[in-house]
């Protein structure tokens, strides 16, 4: 297009970027969806305009091809809004707006040289945010074990350490945990420095056992499976450090005496409950069949981006959600399917496929692929039953679109880890 109208490529970002602005604009004015007297035409057919004409630049401008996934993805959200004007308590076009912008920061949407410098950096302040949550949440459990009150946070259900729940630090020390495995299945390092990752993976093994995630445990051990897959030719540090590894064994046996009795009430807590209702998912089973009751009554563009329709009485809170939109969908999948219908699910499952093709096709003894693919399985299994998907404000927002971005251009896990 940009040839047959003789425009260069610096022009037609500049036109994107306007099209952008005025198109942020005016969700914010036209929010509510009301007519717009004086034009004589409805708010709804000006947002679909402008969002074509945005969709149509920006597929002009080569930097961000491998966005177009995502982009259509974003349009069928703006559309599941338009069909469904959303309760001003839930925020939905402010939101979009957010997702919208960190897409764009984060994932393959956007693509120039300015964001591959400062993804891997995003990515290393990530890790290093996270390897300090875990850091002192395992003093304070080590604390509590000695009954000194560091944290206010007991043993029953779940230990959450510096945050909020465990179903946060869970998936948090998950991550860390991967990232920890992988450099010590994947590269020489120095005994003392082997011997340092081996005592923090334990401490991040511990905290995620001890946080009580189902899903995150079995999350890491699909990574785990990854990594072993990938690395099955060059796992050589427990052989070359056998010290470090009956280390291993003596610091994990220790652990194991320690939390083991905690985390089985934690554990077998959650297995009664499933077993009282037959269901050993009894929780997440409420919040599924909800989402599969707001995808079939809008099975085709969804109920609304960042909108719940369906409430259960035990496990959500309806005045307050109604009012504040803080929603728990239950599941990051089927909360994809509920408020984009089966047209943003099929885009969003297309996009997740493309990356697991891409990392496959790209995997060499020296390339990081296993860590992409490793991480990457790791939130694709506990988006199962976490929905941090669509929320940016989300834990796992950030590692999940950053991990997407990573993979597509094609960065180096040294430059990401160091």
């Amino acid at each position: 297009m940009r040839h047959v109208l003789g425009l260069k490529q610096w022009k037609w970002q500049r036109i994107g970027a306007l099209a952008a602005a005025v198109c942020g604009v005016g969700v914010g004015l036209l929010k509510g969806l009301q007519p717009v007297a004086w034009l004589g035409i409805g708010s709804a057919l000006i947002l679909t305009c402008s969002v074509l004409t945005l969709y149509f630049v920006m597929l002009a401008c080569p930097k961000i091809r491998n966005g177009r996934l995502l982009l259509s993805f974003v349009m069928v959200a703006f559309l599941s809004l338009v069909l469904n004007p959303p309760e001003a308590g839930f925020r939905a076009w402010e939101r979009l707006g957010f997702f919208l912008l960190m897409l764009g920061l984060l994932s393959p949407l956007v693509d120039n040289s300015l964001l591959r410098r400062l993804r891997p950096m995003m990515w290393r302040g990530m890790m290093w945010g996270f390897r300090v949550v875990v850091f002192l949440s395992f003093i304070g459990f080590l604390c509590l074990c000695a009954g000194v009150k560091f944290l206010n946070n007991g043993y029953w259900m779940s230990f959450s350490g510096v945050t909020a729940g465990g179903m946060l630090l869970a998936p948090v020390t998950a991550v860390v945990l991967i990232d920890l495995l992988w450099r010590m299945l994947g590269q020489s390092v120095r005994r003392w420095t082997f011997w340092g990752m081996l005592t923090a993976s334990v401490a991040a093994g511990a905290m995620m056992l001890q946080a009580g995630s189902r899903i995150a445990t079995l999350g890491v051990l699909g990574a785990v499976v990854v990594m072993l897959w990938f690395r099955r030719r060059r796992i050589r540090n427990l052989r070359r450090h056998p010290v470090a590894a009956a280390l291993l064994v003596i610091i994990a046996l220790g652990t194991a005496v320690l939390i083991v009795p905690r985390v089985s009430d934690t554990i077998a807590h959650k297995f009664r409950i499933g077993s009282n209702h037959s269901s050993l998912t009894y929780s997440r089973d409420i919040k599924w069949e909800g989402r599969l009751e707001e995808f079939r009554s809008a099975p085709v563009f969804g109920i609304g981006f960042a909108t719940q329709r369906v409430f259960s009485r035990q496990f959500d809170n309806e005045t307050r959600s109604r009012s504040t939109g803080v929603v728990e969908p239950g599941s990051s999948w089927l909360s994809v399917l509920a408020q984009t219908g089966i047209a943003g699910f099929l885009l969003l499952s297309v996009f997740n496929l493309k990356l697991i093709i891409t990392l496959l096709r790209r995997q060499r003894p020296e390339d990081g692929s296993g860590f992409y693919l490793a991480m990457l399985a790791f939130l694709l299994i506990n988006g199962i039953a976490e929905g941090w998907i669509l929320y940016a404000g989300s834990a796992m927002f950030f590692p999940y679109w950053a991990l997407s971005g990573l993979i597509a251009q094609n960065s180096s896990p040294k430059t990401i880890n160091h």
